[in-house]
C-alpha cells in the first residue's frame, strides 16, 4: 500500500483525531489545566439525553423508536441515578480536584443550542448523534490515557 492509502485508513479509523490541536492539547495539559477544560464537557453530556428525546419524537415505528429509547434509558443509568451519566461525568471532575463549580465554554453552549434548534429528518439526526458516538470513542481513549499521567483525587 502507499503511505497516501495508509495515511487515509488511519486517518478515517481515527477521524483524524491524532492531528487535531484538541489531542495535542489532551496529551500535554497539565492537571488544572486538563480539568478547566473538562468541566464544560458536562452541559453535553447533560445534553445528550435531550438530543436522543428530540430523535425519538422524530421516529415513526415504535420498533425502531425501541432502540432510542434504550440508548436513552442508558443515558439514564438504567434507572439508578447514581448511574447517570451526568453522575458519573460529575464523579471524573471530582476526581480530576474539580470544587463543583461550573463555566461554560460558549462553543459549547452554541453547538447545544444548534443541536437542540435544527430541525432534521429521523435518519440525519440519527447520523449526526451516531456520528457524534463515533467521534467521542478516540476521543475518550485519549482522556483515558491522559487520566493515567494525573494525579486523582479519590473518596
Amino acid at each position: 500500500m502507499s503511505k497516501l492509502k495508509n495515511w487515509a485508513i488511519d486517518a478515517t479509523l481515527n477521524n483524524c483525531w491524532t492531528l487535531h490541536r484538541y489531542h495535542t492539547f489532551l496529551e500535554e495539559s497539565n492537571q488544572a489545566e486538563y480539568l478547566r477544560s473538562q468541566i464544560p464537557f458536562f452541559f453535553a453530556v447533560q445534553a445528550f439525553p435531550r438530543f436522543l428525546a428530540k430523535l425519538i419524537s422524530h421516529i415513526d415505528t415504535s420498533e425502531d423508536r425501541l432502540l432510542v429509547v434504550e440508548n436513552l434509558w442508558e443515558e439514564h443509568g438504567n434507572g439508578n441515578k447514581n448511574h447517570f451519566h451526568t453522575a458519573t461525568f460529575k464523579e471524573f471532575l471530582t476526581s480530576l480536584g474539580w470544587n463543583g463549580e461550573y463555566h461554560q465554554n460558549p462553543w459549547v453552549t452554541e453547538w447545544i443550542t444548534t443541536v437542540l434548534n435544527t430541525e432534521l429528518s429521523a435518519g440525519a439526526y440519527a447520523a449526526y448523534l451516531a456520528g457524534i458516538e463515533y467521534a467521542y470513542a478516540p476521543i475518550s481513549k485519549t482522556i483515558a490515557e491522559h487520566v493515567k499521567t494525573l494525579e486523582l483525587v479519590s473518596d
